[in-house]
């Protein structure tokens, strides 16, 4: 009998340590990130993107260790302009704390923040245990991967592994923190970096031709384009970034045939 009950204990502590959240099938929520960018979970999945939440605080070690795998997962598999869908949920934390540790960890996916983001309220609802736990959502709403310490973190090897397992396509991200050079002798710049305020832009062109700029958001929005006839010489011109977010961006020219220069700066 007390081996019996012993096996018992042992069977229900194995399947404890098995999972961080309770449950098995996703459930929907409605949340706005740092930015106030809206995310509802259904509409990805109906979307029939595979969705990687990473559930985290903004202090625990194991939060800062691992967040930077996530993120070179997120690129490796197109900065949520593929099939697969990163969202961070923080517990904990408001705007501004969430979004110093975006700066810090140079973070390309959006992240809802714990007090004004409803982080925490979908913590709970997803019962969460401990901080970082990482989950993986297919279309069909269920909950195929979840990692999280000791044996199990989420780093690139082991979130990439079932990601590729589960039909995703790796891309290349075209609003990533990598920096691209492919004008034939042109160069973009932009100081100072980091820009508080205003930044100058400085562009050096081979040819004359229509070029398209955009700023773009490391979540992968744009949020600002403009596209004009710019002549093969150097140009300088500035620009005001007052109403932007503080966090990562990418200074984009593309140029009539489809070329892009990037440069990525910072806004604090």
């Amino acid at each position: 009998m007390k081996k019996s009950l012993a096996l018992l204990l042992s069977l229900l502590m194995a399947f404890s340590v098995m999972a961080q959240s309770g449950l098995i099938e996703a459930q929907d929520f409605f949340a706005k990130d740092v930015n106030a960018q809206s995310y509802e979970l259904f509409d990805y999945l109906e979307e029939g993107k595979i969705v990687v939440l990473p559930f985290f605080t903004t202090n625990c070690g194991s939060c800062n260790i691992y967040t930077p795998e996530i993120v070179l997962s997120c690129e490796d598999f197109g900065c949520n302009q593929g099939d697969v869908f990163y969202l961070g949920i923080n517990w904990g934390s408001n705007n501004i704390g969430v979004t110093d540790f975006i700066n810090v960890h140079l973070v390309n996916y959006p992240c809802i923040s714990g007090d004004e983001g409803l982080g925490n309220l979908i913590n709970e609802q997803y019962e969460i245990a401990s901080h970082i736990t990482t989950l993986v959502i297919t279309p069909n709403r269920e909950i195929v991967g979840q990692f999280y310490g000791p044996n199990n973190y989420p780093t690139r090897d082991t979130l990439n592994a079932l990601l590729l397992s589960l039909g995703a396509q790796m891309e290349n991200c075209t609003v990533g923190l990598e920096e691209d050079a492919t004008i034939e002798s042109s160069s973009i710049d932009i100081y100072p970096n980091p820009v508080m305020d205003h930044a100058q832009i400085a562009l050096e062109l081979n040819n004359s031709s229509h070029y398209q700029l955009n700023i773009i958001h490391s979540s992968g929005q744009i949020l600002y384009t403009q596209k004009d006839f710019i002549a093969s010489e150097k140009n300088k011109f500035n620009i005001n970034l007052e109403t932007f977010p503080k966090g990562v961006y990418l200074l984009q020219l593309i140029d009539d045939w489809g070329q892009m220069s990037q440069k990525k700066f910072l806004k604090i």
